[in-house]
């Protein structure tokens, strides 16, 4: 009798692949407070992206560990493909040996060893048909409730705002876009071959995934959609199934109608603004993405060149500023350059000549294959080639929802192949060792990861004024975590010198310009103001431009008194806005005021009353620019839960206040002075202001 049900393995990765895009989304490079509760957090709260991994290393790891102890032989990748991609396994392990950043690094290393042990799971466990049909159904269902999901987001919001872009849980729209890319030309690719209500099916899981892509308005997204949809569209026209080429463009119009017609109700119920103006008026944005990503890309390749074995995997961040041309970004928005920074040229090599062999592996003798096997495989190529794509523009191998998915994706095209995998006969023992060092040590280790974590978000969410318990609970942790290590060092010192004593220890296995701002605030503290100016020098080593640094650095001249060296770091300070950093920035909708507080300073400093005027005036036009262009925008967001950068309503009140206290400050000096034109001005922004006030009050509060 002809066996039909599924192994427990192909249920552990059908599981896996149906949660990969759920809850996949974030990265464990930014702390976030522990607030939505466990759940919430896992699906899209952004605070436990290490514990959402844990969870699919269970189903992969686990499904694994059950492989290679019932099966005596086993189904393993092309064996050129698996050394490649073992290969860079293992120099990704090696640049944690020359990065600054160690304890990042191993952690996002641990990231690399799940995502490659998806594509041989995927391999060992799906078989060519039933296996193979229900994890790819999985990752469709996936990606069509996460679609629904950011449908719904708009939905709630489009009447106030129909310009917006969805997160569906993920932690931007552009990174968002990679798995709407793949599943829906997935969902598309599929709906050729199949037929009654399973094509029916498709469809509408098609058409939902394309309006999802459409709604996080990612240009990128699109072009890389395109890209997958044109190489989907030649590959089933080589089969010469007219009709399953007729029926695969059914999802895309239907979604693509749905998408448009939404955007009309979006933009007729609201009158302040048009639905999908950030692609609808593309060329307006442009400029500056492209001169942000330019300069991203740049700094990347320079970190690529000037270290061999890279910065160390996962650790963009801290050296993304070091040539000056961009503020402190996770990403570099380029999948390949990003693993070039990170893990040295010979890394991206691996990973292209990999993805190039499995190309050639998977396409050739095509031609003497079922067409249905060859509209499987077009599925899966226009879905990985859409991926790849949308890598051009994004850093989408930094996800694990899109990082596994390929690796999925690569794991299924290889099951379409004529010689995509071979089985091979394993002792006893060579599958125990496997199973206990590929897959029982590494989910030991995420799992410490994961217990770290979760005080981590949850020692957040109690400040600014942590509970005593949550105080002495970190206290008698000692962390590794290096972020937790921060929270450490600052509330469980049982002196100023002992606070002083544990940031130098950060310091040193994490030198991050924030550890070493705070080391040299706890020296300011402790009364060794020449040592925090040594200290805060450090800072410019990672990034000269870095505005809390420098403001940090006025800060301690100030304290010593040493006001004609004030004078030049808050000339020298007000100089970085000429930098491409400051100039082409990352969320143009944010102003950056701190340079106007240097202006202040040099204003107090000042005899002549023109010239203090002048400096004041300046800084006021800063703050006003904020007030026009960021203001509404926090607020908003904040009402909606979501960030927008690193601001806060808290934070745009206190600039608000700045603001007014600026205007009133011009107000009563044009008066002294008689200059009446001056003060009509200052009258007119303090209007201006006040309306502005009300108008971000009354959208954030969802008045119209």
């Amino acid at each position: 009798m002809k066996k039909t049900s599924l192994a427990p393995e192909t249920i552990l990765l059908a599981i896996a692949a149906f949660l990969l895009p759920l809850i996949g989304g974030h990265v464990a490079a930014v702390s976030v407070p522990l607030t939505g509760g466990i759940l919430g957090e896992i699906f899209g709260g952004g605070a436990l992206p290490l514990t959402a991994r844990f969870l699919i290393a269970l189903l992969i790891f686990g499904g694994l560990t059950l492989l290679l102890m019932k099966r005596r032989v086993i189904q393993i990748p092309n064996l050129r493909l698996g050394y490649l991609v073992l290969g860079l396994v293992i120099v990704l392990g090696l640049s944690i040996l020359g990065s600054s950043f160690q304890f990042a690094a191993f952690r996002e290393w641990q990231s690399w060893v799940l995502m490659v042990a998806c594509m041989f799971l995927t391999v060992s466990a799906v078989g060519r048909e039933k296996g193979w049909n229900v994890v790819a159904m999985a990752l469709v269902a996936g990606v069509t409730i996460l679609s629904l999901r950011g449908i719904y987001e708009y939905s709630s919001v489009m009447r106030n705002e129909p310009t917006y872009r969805i997160f569906a849980g993920w932690s931007n729209p552009n990174a968002l876009a990679s798995v709407l890319v793949a599943g829906s030309l997935l969902a598309i690719g599929l709906t050729a071959k199949a037929k009654g209500i399973d094509r029916i099916l498709l469809t509408t899981c098609g058409a939902i995934s394309v309006v999802g892509l459409v709604l996080t308005q990612s240009k990128g997204g699109l072009l890389a959609f395109g890209i997958g949809l044109v190489v989907l569209l030649i590959q089933i026209a080589l089969t010469k199934q007219y009709k399953a080429l007729g029926w695969s463009m059914m999802p895309f119009l239907v979604g693509l109608l749905l998408a448009i017609g939404l955007g009309q109700v979006a933009t007729a119920q609201s009158q302040s603004g048009q639905a999908f103006a950030r692609v609808a008026n593309a060329s307006g944005s442009a400029e500056q993405s492209q001169g942000f990503r330019k300069n991203l890309w740049v700094n990347a390749a320079k970190l690529g060149m000037s270290n061999p074995m890279g910065v160390g995997v996962g650790t963009y961040q801290y050296s993304s500023t070091k040539f000056g041309l961009t503020e402190t970004t996770v990403f570099a928005h380029q999948s390949y350059l990003q693993l070039a920074a990170e893990g040295g040229p010979l890394a991206v090599l691996l990973f292209v000549g990999a993805g190039g062999w499995w190309l050639v592996i998977v396409l050739r003798k095509s031609g003497t294959q079922p067409s249905d096997r060859r509209l499987m495989k077009a599925a899966v190529v226009a879905a990985v080639v859409g991926l790849g794509a949308h890598g051009m523009i994004e850093s989408n191998l930094s996800f694990l929802g899109s990082g596994a998915m390929l690796f999925i994706l690569l794991g299924l095209g290889l099951q379409t192949a004529t010689d995509g995998s071979s089985p091979e006969a394993l002792p006893q023992t060579m599958r125990s060792t496997a199973a206990l060092v590929g897959c029982i040590l590494p989910l030991l280790l995420m799992a410490l990861a994961v217990k770290e974590e979760m005080q981590k978000a949850s020692f957040l969410a109690s400040l600014p004024n942590p509970r005593p318990e949550a105080v002495q609970l970190l206290a008698a942790s000692k962390p590794a975590d290096p972020d937790l290590g921060y929270y450490y060092a600052l509330y469980t010192a049982d002196s100023k010198e002992d606070r002083v004593n544990k940031l130098k220890d950060l310091a040193s296995v994490a030198p991050s310009p924030r550890n070493i701002r705070a080391l040299a605030n706890a020296e300011l503290d402790a009364g060794n103001a020449p040592s925090a100016l040594t200290t805060v020098e450090r800072v410019f080593n990672w990034d000269p431009n870095n505005r809390p640094g420098w403001d940090l650095k006025l800060k301690i001249l100030k304290e010593m008194g040493d006001i004609p060296e004030a004078i030049k770091a808050a000339e020298a300070f007000i100089q970085t806005e000429s930098q491409p950093s400051f100039q082409v920035r990352a969320i143009p909708e944010i102003i950056p005021t701190e340079t106007s507080d240097a202006r202040i300073f040099l204003a107090e400093q000042e005899s002549d009353p023109v010239t203090k005027a002048n400096y004041l005036k300046a800084a006021l036009d800063i703050y006003m620019n904020y007030m026009r262009t960021t203001f509404a925008r926090v607020l908003m967001m904040s009402k909606a839960g979501l960030p927008f950068g690193d601001q806060s309503e808290e934070l745009a009140r206190e600039k608000l206040d700045r603001t007014y206290g600026l205007i009133d400050e011009l107000t009563e000096y044009y008066s002294s002075v008689g200059d009446s034109v001056s003060v009509t001005e200052m009258a007119g922004l303090r209007e201006e202001l006040d309306g502005l006030v009300a108008s971000a009050e009354g959208d954030s509060s969802g008045d119209k």
